[in-house]
């Protein structure tokens, strides 16, 4: 009798119960695949959590990286503080905070949270200076 561990049973293609035709369930309820607005929303928060991801385990400073991306993205933690009273409460300067808020950002795509300055106004502001 064959068990499953052998080779010939490693491959499900080569095994007899592989079916690669056509279920008619497919044609009595078919799966709706039309991309919804739900859908597409769904798909961008995901893409906006794996950055978020990305960006606090690639820092060194997760506590940081996580204060520049409720910056970033307005959230309850940071709501009502500016980026001078986070990167004191840090200990580090606001122009440290300020770019990996700017990074989260540029990454993402995102348009700058409440009072943060957009890109346009942040060049504006090194040209002058």
């Amino acid at each position: 009798m064959a068990h499953w561990t052998d080779p010939q049973f490693s491959d499900p293609a080569d095994s007899t119960s592989a079916c690669y035709t056509d279920d008619p369930v497919d044609s009595i309820e078919p799966i709706d695949t039309s991309a919804s607005d739900y859908r597409e929303i769904s798909v961008r928060f995901l893409r906006i959590m794996q950055l978020v991801e990305t960006h606090v385990m690639g820092a060194r400073d997760a506590r940081k990286a996580f204060l520049e991306i409720s910056l970033a993205l307005g959230l309850q933690s940071t709501r009502g503080m500016t980026e001078t009273e986070v990167a004191e409460y840090l200990g580090i300067t606001r122009q440290a905070l300020s770019r990996g808020v700017a990074r989260f950002l540029r990454m993402s795509g995102l348009p700058p949270a409440f009072g943060l300055k957009s890109p346009e106004a942040r060049r504006g502001y090194q040209d002058c200076h």
